[in-house]
């Protein structure tokens, strides 16, 4: 059964590709889900469309990153609770520290360019470097205990 793919489907193929599924596949999994249309000539036209659409739009988005990453070459300067001993009480992860640039710089970024390993736990000063494609770039966060 031709079936077209609404989003990426692990081991079958990627968003708007045409795929040849078994129709016990398709008719128990991924039209259920919606993960998959059948491929009719209407569709595969529509979904064209849809996909000429999502390219152009990553393309300005690209263009739109390396813009954002040259400004957020900074540094900023947060203040949260800790302990004593420099602990924070709340561990800041990529969420965080993406509402806090969007806070500070008033830029919205995707947390997941975010290349961060841990959440910071404790006071000091942190470089986080930032990669989306081919694009990278970094910003210190200083993070003072209150």
């Amino acid at each position: 059964m031709k079936v077209i793919l609404l989003q990426d489907v692990q081991k079958v193929g990627k968003k708007f590709e045409v795929k040849n599924v078994s129709d016990g596949f398709a008719l128990n999994f991924l039209l259920p889900k919606k993960l998959a249309e059948l491929a009719t000539d209407k569709a595969v036209e529509r979904v064209s469309l849809q996909k000429e659409k999502f390219e152009k739009e990553k393309e300005l988005e690209i263009g739109d990153i390396k813009k954002i990453i040259g400004q957020l070459d900074k540094t900023i300067e947060i203040e949260v609770k800790a302990n004593k001993e420099g602990k924070l009480f709340a561990g800041l992860d990529k969420k965080e520290i993406a509402e806090i640039i969007e806070e500070k710089l008033n830029i919205k970024i995707d947390p997941n360019i975010l290349q961060l390993e841990k959440p910071i736990k404790e006071v000091g000063e942190y470089s986080i470097d930032i990669e989306m494609g081919d694009e990278k770039g970094e910003i210190v966060l200083v993070v003072k205990g209150e």
